[in-house]
């Protein structure tokens, strides 16, 4: 058996290259973070908010499903979205917009100005439907 031998400024190069292939295959785009369930207040409305990515400084795009007690989902909501820091007694320096897409899919775009714990304080109406929620989240 014949034994090759590598100098080490040629190893180390391997090595790096190595571990930069490694790196940048297990990079890309990141996941999306798990989904928030909740239900309103009246318990009324089962929700789920999705973020599209890790939840940051600045405007955010986050998915909002409304569907009601019988999982049907809910068209037609005026919902009022207020980002608010508990630890700081204050809320978002710019408003939420919400956008319905489809039939109980709202897209929502909160704004944070400081990293933290936030909570989305949630009004919907409809009709004679009305109703909240609340939901906590953290802000990197």
């Amino acid at each position: 058996m014949r034994t090759i031998e590598i100098p080490n400024r040629a190893l180390r190069a391997l090595t790096g290259l190595t571990l930069l292939l490694t790196l940048s295959a297990c990079g890309g785009e990141e996941a999306a973070p798990d989904p928030i369930h909740l239900m309103s207040d009246s318990m009324e409305l089962h929700l789920m908010l999705t973020p599209e990515a890790t939840l940051g400084v600045g405007t955010n795009m986050v998915d909002l499903h409304v569907m009601d007690a019988d999982s049907n989902p809910v068209t037609g909501l005026v919902i009022a979205i207020e980002p608010w820091m508990p630890a700081h007694g204050h809320g978002a320096t710019m408003p939420t917009t919400v956008h319905e897409l489809e039939d109980g899919h709202y897209h929502v775009m909160p704004y944070f100005q400081m990293a933290g714990s936030w909570e989305l304080r949630m009004t919907f109406a409809l009709g004679t439907l009305s109703d909240t929620a609340t939901a906590t989240v953290e802000v990197q």
